[in-house]
């Protein structure tokens, strides 16, 4: 009988294990993941936001901006939003686990759509990417390393 009870018991917390990683899985990672200059944040930015004026008016969009840290590019974009007239709420994604794993992303946040982003280096090559996300849209670009400078690798991606 002991043997049963601690066969189920090992068998309950090789569940709640899994669980537990498949929630730390299943959450999508928002930031810089990069050490670009602040100046490349900045032009980053800038193309961004031109993009996003393209698509969502400013004066007439309400973003609620979510990132995990304060970085270069998100406070250049942060400021390059509220420059252009946009209305910017900073927000900060849940922080407790349990938060996150019955919290469901809302797109359509309650004052404003949910805006993250991505700004990420592929390995071993001169080639970075920026994935912006409003709502359940998203807006990518890469752009490669040439003579020091930022320049663009191809025309914006979206996906709805």
């Amino acid at each position: 009988m002991a043997a049963f009870y601690v066969s189920r018991v090992f068998q309950m917390a090789l569940i709640a294990g899994a669980i537990h990683l498949a929630g730390c899985a299943a959450q999508p990672s928002y930031g810089n993941f990069t050490r670009l200059s602040e100046g490349a944040g900045h032009q980053l930015a800038a193309d961004t936001v031109q993009q996003l004026a393209a698509l969502y008016p400013p004066a007439r969009t309400h973003f609620q901006l979510i990132r995990t840290d304060q970085d270069a590019f998100g406070a250049a974009l942060s400021e390059a939003l509220r420059a252009k007239g946009y209305a910017l709420e900073d927000a900060a994604p849940p922080a407790k686990l349990w938060q996150r794993w019955w919290s469901k992303p809302n797109p359509m946040a309650e004052d404003g759509l949910a805006l993250r982003y991505v700004v990420d280096r592929q390995a071993g090559a001169d080639l970075y990417w920026v994935k912006v996300t409003v709502g359940n849209a998203s807006l990518t670009r890469a752009y490669r390393l040439q003579d020091n400078a930022l320049v663009a690798a191809g025309a914006w991606v979206r996906k709805a």
